[in-house]
């Protein structure tokens, strides 16, 4: 920003020398010439090709300067001590809902009050100043703002004002937050029981052996849960760091039947009806393991939520089929569905429908964040429908092989 500041001031001073350069040299030509006149002449005029030429230059660099600053992600604004902007970057378009912004006061063309009063700041004090500031027009947004002055010459002040998106990174910051939270309470729940029931075994005389085994059985529960959620963790960890071999050859019949078999039983147990249908012969490019994954996520969660149902039938059906270049899989239930304010966030990391509910099943709240992160890497879609009462269908689109 120095340098741009200093580009200026050299091409005013230039610019100044050459006019009077210029001035002087017709004052001299006006003259009846004699010898010393005409040498005087000659001197002036290579001066004036020597500023013309430096000038050049400068304002070249500056072009250069100028043509860098509109590449920037940042914004960046020049103003006087007027705050009327003298120059702006492309950026500042992205920013700002106006679409002229030259000679417009910086209050005009940022919708946000503070930074106004921080430039004033730094005009009054002569000191840089730096501050977040929100800007909900035309989108909501966070800037990390700076506003410095450089005061080459007295003729020549002017304030530099510096924007800095920083909405991901405090959008991720809230989610990091969010995050540890919803996990240190995950892991709360359970550690407290497992103290607690451990404690109570500490202090008892041990001869119940039924009371025993009960704490015993609630403790290797509690623990269990733990493993699932730290487990499921871990996996939503490798997922985002991309880790996973998607490049084999997998027949979508063969996912099926290693699901169906790991799952009949407890769909057995649970007295809900599985079966499967569509085209056979599916090939897609992905990781078996995770595809296994992510239907046991999407049939395990079909089976349980079925069986809560009281009347009616109880069935789960897996449906295998293809469009144009991507393979379909659908998973339908008739269970008790999803209610529509729950929908918008069905896919949010620890979210539950019904937590006590969710909870007495096993589930961590993690397996549809899984499901959505294991779909993306495959550059595929999942979505869903469910209607209260009647049952959900979620469909996975991912590309065939080619």
């Amino acid at each position: 920003m120095l340098l741009v500041f200093l580009y200026l001031k050299d091409i005013n001073i230039l610019r100044r020398k050459k006019a009077i350069l210029k001035r002087l040299s017709l004052l001299v030509e006006d003259e009846d010439g004699n010898i010393e006149d005409i040498i005087l002449y000659k001197k002036i005029r290579d001066k004036i090709k020597s500023w013309e030429i430096k000038y050049e230059e400068s304002n070249s660099i500056l072009k250069r300067i100028y043509s860098f600053l509109n590449m920037l992600d940042e914004g960046v604004i020049i103003t006087d001590k007027s705050t009327c902007i003298e120059y702006h970057n492309k950026k500042i378009f992205d920013i700002s809902s106006k679409t002229t912004l030259k000679g417009r006061k910086i209050s005009e063309v940022i919708d946000n009050y503070y930074i106004d009063d921080l430039l004033e700041e730094v005009i009054k004090t002569n000191k840089s100043k730096e501050s977040e500031i929100s800007i909900y027009y035309p989108n909501k947004k966070i800037f990390h703002c700076e506003i410095s002055s450089l005061n080459l010459s007295e003729s020549l002040q002017k304030y530099i004002i510096y924007l800095k998106d920083i909405t991901n990174e405090k959008d991720n910051e809230f989610y990091r937050r969010n995050f540890i939270s919803n996990v240190s309470h995950e892991l709360k729940t359970p550690l407290t029981s497992i103290h607690g029931y451990a404690e109570t075994l500490i202090n008892s005389d041990l001869e119940d052996k039924d009371v025993i085994k009960s704490f015993l059985d609630i403790i290797e529960n509690e623990s269990a849960r733990m493993s699932r959620l730290i487990n499921d963790l871990l996996d939503l960890e490798k997922l985002e760091n991309g880790e996973g071999n998607f490049n084999e050859d997998i027949q979508i019949d063969e996912v099926v039947a290693y699901v169906e078999k790991i799952l009949g039983p407890l769909a057995e147990e649970l007295n809900v009806q599985m079966t499967e249908e569509g085209i056979n012969g599916i090939e897609i490019k992905s990781d078996f393991d995770r595809m296994v994954q992510l239907l046991i996520i999407l049939v395990d969660n079909a089976i349980k939520y079925t069986s809560l149902k009281e009347n009616g039938e109880k069935t789960i059906k897996i449906i295998k089929s293809y469009e144009e270049n991507k393979a379909l899989i659908k998973v339908e239930d008739t269970g008790i569905g999803i209610p529509d304010k729950s929908k918008k966030l069905i896919f949010e990391r620890f979210y539950r429908v019904d937590k006590a509910r969710s909870r007495k099943m096993g589930g961590t709240g993690l397996g549809l964040a899984i499901a959505k992160n294991i779909v993306q890497i495959m550059n595929g879609e999942i979505t869903f429908h469910s209607e209260y009462g009647k049952g959900t269908t979620f469909e996975i689109k991912i590309p065939l092989k080619r």
